[in-house]
C-alpha cells in the first residue's frame, strides 16, 4: 500500500501545490504520521500529481462528450463548447468543431478575468456565419 493510501486510510486529506504538501485535519497528525510524510514526500507528491492528471483528463473527456452530444442533437450546428470549473490557470474551455471529415476538438484555458460565455458564443456564431454552405 502506498504512503498516500496509508495516510488516507487514517482519515487524512492531502493536497499539493508548488511542491508543498497540505495535510488536513492537522490535529489528526501524529509524530509517526509526520515521519511517514517526511520519508515518502517525493512519492506522495508524485502520486498526487498523477491523480490530478487523471482527473483533468477525465474532466476534459467529459466536456468533449457533452459538446459532441450537443452537435449530434442539432445537426445544423457546426461548433459547440463546454466550459469547465476554474483551475489555478483559468477556465478550461473545450471546443468541438464539426467538419466534413469528422469532429475536431481543442482545449483552451482562458484567464478568469477575460472569460465571458456570451462573448465566446458570439465569437463561435460569427465563425459559423463565415462558413461556406
Amino acid at each position: 500500500m502506498s504512503a498516500l493510501a496509508q495516510l488516507r486510510d487514517r482519515g487524512l486529506h492531502l493536497s499539493a501545490k508548488d511542491g508543498a504538501l497540505t495535510v488536513r485535519p492537522r490535529e489528526a497528525l501524529t509524530d509517526d504520521l509526520r515521519q511517514v510524510i517526511r520519508t515518502n514526500k517525493d512519492a506522495i507528491l508524485r502520486d498526487l500529481a498523477e491523480e490530478s492528471a487523471r482527473s483533468t483528463k477525465c474532466q476534459r473527456q467529459e466536456r468533449i462528450d457533452v459538446a459532441t452530444r450537443m452537435l449530434h442533437q442539432v445537426p445544423s450546428r457546426n461548433r459547440a463548447f463546454v466550459a469547465g470549473e476554474e483551475t489555478g490557470d483559468g477556465i478550461p474551455v473545450t471546443v468541438v468543431i464539426r467538419t466534413a471529415h469528422g469532429m475536431i476538438t481543442c482545449e483552451l484555458t482562458i484567464a478568469k478575468e477575460h472569460w465571458s460565455p456570451t462573448l465566446f458564443l458570439q465569437f463561435l456564431q460569427q465563425q459559423d456565419d463565415g462558413l461556406p454552405a
